[in-house]
């Protein structure tokens, strides 16, 4: 993503993640997050980011778990998420996804 001029902050973990958007909401632009995840899952990360700062734009991504990806992300709708992927997908459709919330955050420009 980073040799496509698209600036990216990595966590390991959900909770990880939620500090540094306490921290500054403003700087992100789009979170993709995991479902299935140790510590604190996905939906509750959902939760509390849009919470947070709803203007924010969330994927979801999901490869299963104990129950189908299908199912995990149908349920990630309620709580906010604004798009999802199920596992395993391309980068050409991750990419698609990513430069339409760009193109909407923009208002039409890269």
């Amino acid at each position: 993503m980073t040799k496509l001029g698209y600036q990216v902050t990595g966590k390991t973990s959900a909770v990880e993640a939620l500090a540094t958007v306490i921290q500054s909401p403003a700087a992100f632009d789009l979170v993709i997050t995991d479902l299935t995840m140790p510590e604190k899952e996905g939906i509750e990360t959902i939760m509390e980011i849009k919470k947070l700062h709803s203007a924010i734009k969330i994927l979801a991504i999901s490869g299963g778990g104990e129950i189908s990806p299908a199912f995990y992300l149908k349920c990630a709708d309620a709580p906010g998420a604004d798009a999802s992927l199920q596992k395993p997908f391309t980068r050409g459709t991750l990419l698609q996804i990513i430069n339409t919330f760009v193109t909407r955050i923009n208002g039409g420009m890269r």
